[in-house]
């Protein structure tokens, strides 16, 4: 199995020495000290848009994270940073990092998805921009294939957040996308059912 590489852009080596030696024994992951070779890139803080932007420009196919305190927010840009929520437990970031997908192209129904320039095409209508937490959402459930996501998993693997959290943070931010999704498109692709939210294949059937 070829290994994913991390690059670690931390100010904190207490925080550097921690993380290098929780992933040591993974043997899906190694840390390397090259820029170009980095397939994730992480940040222990919220860097300068100059930062973020040479760092892409660097290394455009890597997959930026930044660790966000609770009252930080990430810039907007044209292109795609992962977040995660400090504090967090390392097995909690271990998992964030699993569920990183590459920056390809996503096809789920007449929908293609372009995660790296947050841009949303519906067959041959011009693209929309969504937000980096639409494409969260959008890439994780594609993800699982159809497979329901319940609301805790989602809150726990795509924003960072620990168990027990009273937020209707899911609720608002699908809410938003779908109604986006419904200015290309009649037809609903994101469903949700007793277990879960899941994203529509062309193969089910409308109730």
């Amino acid at each position: 199995m070829e290994k994913t590489k991390l690059l670690l852009q931390f100010e904190s080596l207490p925080i550097t020495d921690a993380i290098e030696a929780f992933l040591a024994p993974n043997p899906r992951f190694a840390v390397i000290a090259a820029p170009p070779e980095a397939d994730i890139i992480l940040f222990d803080r919220l860097p300068s848009v100059a930062t973020l932007k040479k760092t892409h420009s660097q290394t455009p196919s890597a997959q930026i994270v930044c660790f966000l305190g609770p009252d930080e927010k990430l810039h907007n840009l044209s292109f795609s940073v992962k977040t995660l929520l400090k504090p967090f437990q390392l097995q909690l970031f271990q998992e964030f990092l699993q569920n990183l997908v590459p920056q390809s192209v996503i096809q789920f129904g007449a929908f293609t998805l372009y995660p790296g320039q947050r841009r949303l095409v519906f067959k041959n209508t011009a693209p929309i921009t969504l937000t980096e937490k639409e494409v969260s959402l959008l890439v994780f459930l594609d993800k699982e294939k159809g497979n329901p996501i319940a609301r805790d998993d989602l809150l726990k693997k795509v924003w960072g957040y620990g168990e027990g959290i009273t937020t209707h943070t899911i609720e608002t931010h699908i809410y938003k996308l779908k109604q986006k999704l419904k200015n290309l498109s009649d037809e609903d692709v994101i469903l949700l059912n007793k277990e879960g939210y899941f994203l529509k294949s062309q193969t089910d059937e409308t109730p």
